[in-house]
């Protein structure tokens, strides 16, 4: 009798853990993987371990890893459960999920600090298997995590992704789609439309060419779709243009 050999699932690129919609990063050691990825969707087991999911999130941000955990823990003051931001719509903050069994175990997970909704505090009598979870966290979307984590403990954590957060966007400016432009730079640009149009209707010279005005004028930062910034495409126009100079202290 032939042995059927048991092949693991291919687990989904990142990106598409991002457009679902990412909740948490569990790490969990059963059935030879090392994490399971929680999304608004679904929860997909994968065999890369939570640290590394997180490097494969900033490199598809184009972002250094070790330069934003150097920027967290110095906007933190402190060396150990960093949050950090991948966007404006993307901060991790670490949260203890599991006991680790062993020294090569994690423990600690990162949770979306945007998707989350409420922390209840577990009671103390319920008789449960396993840990004994100290709190409960439910996502904007229904579903819920439990915790090894205190309530104060979390809360706590959530303020540091705040300030992490806060950090990233007076660095990076707000990551607002619809407020690219302010309405000063509209209007000074639709001035200057219309006296280009002018000049050229009537053939005469009302303002210099656009390029002697270099000085002056500066292009507002336009942010790009997440497919655009995918480091497999774009690998030289990150290195290039989105640098994550931001992050150096």
């Amino acid at each position: 009798m032939e042995k059927v050999k048991v092949t693991k699932k291919v687990a989904p690129p990142v990106k598409d853990y991002l457009r679902e919609g990412l909740l948490a990063l569990v790490p969990d050691y059963r059935s030879g993987y090392k994490s399971t990825v929680i999304t608004k969707r679904k929860s997909y087991p994968d065999s890369r371990s939570v640290n590394w999911l997180a490097q494969m999130i900033a490199r598809y941000h184009c972002l250094d890893y070790s330069l934003m955990m150097k920027r967290s823990r110095s906007v933190l003051e402190q060396r150990h459960n960093i949050s950090l931001a991948f966007n404006a719509g993307l901060v991790l903050i670490p949260v203890k999920l599991k006991v680790a069994k062993s020294q090569n175990e994690l423990a600690t997970g990162s949770i979306s600090l945007n998707e989350i909704e409420d922390i209840v505090t577990m009671p103390a009598k319920a008789v449960r298997k396993g840990p004994s979870w100290l709190s409960k966290i439910i996502f904007k979307n229904g579903k819920q995590l439990f915790t090894l984590n205190s309530k104060k403990t979390l809360q706590e954590r959530m303020r540091h992704g705040q300030r992490v957060l806060s950090d990233y966007q007076l660095r990076n400016g707000s990551n607002d789609f619809n407020k690219t432009l302010r309405p000063g730079s509209i209007i000074l640009l639709a001035l200057f439309f219309c006296l280009y149009l002018l000049s050229n209707t009537f053939n005469i010279t009302i303002i210099k060419p656009l390029s002697t005005f270099s000085g002056i004028i500066t292009i507002p930062r336009v942010k790009l779709p997440y497919e655009f910034y995918h480091p497999h495409r774009t690998q030289l126009f990150c290195k290039s243009f989105y640098t994550p100079s931001s992050y150096i202290t």
